[in-house]
C-alpha cells in the first residue's frame, strides 16, 4: 500500500478500535493530576520544614531541586508506562483487528522495561549532542574573548563615536563579536541538524520493539533501517502531522492563524475543549499510522 491507503486503513482500524484514544487520554489529563496530587505531598513537607527553619528561601530552595527531580522522574515514568501499554494495544488492533484494556495492562508489563531503556539510551545520545555543543560553543567563542574584552580594542562611546578613527574601532569590535556569534550559531545549526536527523531515523524503535520483539539496540537499528527504505514515506508522515498541526492552530482561536489570534484568521472561533479533542484524535491517529505503516512495509499486515 501507499500512504494514502495506509492512511485510510488507520482510519478504519481507529473507527473500530475506539479505546485507542484512552492511552492518550490518560497521558494528556490524567497524568497531569495525578502529578498535581503528588505536587502537593512532594513539597508540603518542604514549605513547613522551610518555615520553621531559620534562612527559610535557603532551605526551600535546597528542597525544591530535589522535589522536582522527583516529579520529573515520576512524570517521566507514567508517560513511558503508558506508551508500553498503548504499543500494545496498537499492535494487536493493527494485527488482530481488535484491542483491549487486557492488551493494555499486558503491553504495560511486556514493554515497560525495554521502553524505558530505550528512551534512556536516545536521551545518552540527545544529551550527548548538546554537551558537544557547548563543548564546540566555548571552543569557537573563547579565542574571541581576549580580543573583546581588549581595553585597546573595545568600543568606548563618546560624543566622538562618528568620527572615522573611532568608528573603525567599533566596526571592527562588532565584526568580531558577530564572527564569534555565527561560529556558535553555525555549531547548534550542525548539531540540531543531527539531533533531528536521529530522531527521523529512530521513529519507528518502539513499533520495532513490540512488532519484532526484539531488544532496545535490535529495535534502533531495524528503525534506522527501515527508515532508510521507506524515507519518503517517514518525510510524508511527518509533513501531514505539520499540516493536522497547522489546520488546528489555524482554526482555533489564539492559534496564531485564526478566531481571536493575530494573524490572518479565517473566521473560526471553537472553544478550547474542541481543540483538545483535536489533539487528543491527532496523537492517536498519528501514532496508530506508525503502527499501520510498519507493519505494512515489513509483510506483518494482512
Amino acid at each position: 500500500m501507499d500512504l494514502m491507503a495506509e492512511f485510510k486503513r488507520a482510519v478504519e482500524v481507529l473507527r473500530s478500535n475506539l479505546i485507542l484514544f484512552l492511552p492518550a487520554l490518560i497521558i494528556f489529563y490524567l497524568i497531569p493530576v495525578a502529578l498535581l496530587i503528588a505536587a502537593v505531598y512532594v513539597f508540603t513537607p518542604i514549605v513547613i520544614v522551610a518555615l520553621k527553619s531559620p534562612a527559610p528561601l535557603w532551605t526551600f530552595l535546597q528542597g525544591l531541586i530535589p522535589g522536582l527531580a522527583i516529579l520529573l522522574v515520576l512524570a517521566v515514568l507514567a508517560y513511558l508506562y503508558v506508551i508500553a501499554g498503548a504499543a500494545n494495544m496498537n499492535r494487536q488492533a493493527v494485527l488482530a483487528g481488535t484491542a483491549s484494556m487486557t492488551d493494555f495492562w499486558e503491553g504495560c508489563k511486556k514493554y515497560f522495561g525495554r521502553i524505558v531503556c530505550g528512551a534512556i539510551v536516545l536521551t545518552i545520545v540527545h544529551g550527548a549532542l548538546f554537551a558537544a555543543g557547548v563543548l564546540f560553543t566555548i571552543a569557537t567563542v573563547l579565542p574571541s574573548i581576549p580580543k573583546l574584552t581588549e581595553p585597546e580594542f573595545m568600543p568606548r562611546f563618546e560624543p566622538e563615536i562618528f568620527k572615522p578613527e573611532k568608528f573603525t574601532r567599533i566596526a571592527a569590535w562588532l565584526t568580531e563579536l558577530l564572527r564569534a556569534l555565527t561560529d556558535a550559531l553555525g555549531v547548534w545549526v550542525a548539531l540540531l541538524t543531527v539531533s533531528v536527523l536521529v530522531f527521523i531515523f529512530t521513529l519507528f524503535w518502539i513499533q520495532a520493539l513490540v512488532m519484532d520483539e526484539v531488544g532496545v539496540f535490535k529495535a534502533i537499528r531495524i528503525s534506522v533501517g527501515f527508515v532508510k527504505r521507506n524515507l519518503k514515506t517517514t518525510l510524508g508522515i511527518g509533513g501531514l502531522w505539520i499540516i493536522a498541526q497547522g489546520f488546528t492552530r489555524a482554526i482555533f482561536p489564539g492559534g496564531g492563524m485564526g478566531g481571536g489570534g493575530p494573524g490572518y484568521g479565517y473566521g473560526f472561533s471553537f472553544p478550547p475543549p474542541l481543540e483538545a479533542i483535536f489533539q487528543l484524535l491527532i496523537a492517536t491517529f498519528f501514532t496508530l499510522l506508525l503502527y499501520v505503516v510498519y507493519a505494512d512495509r515489513t509483510g506483518k499486515l494482512q
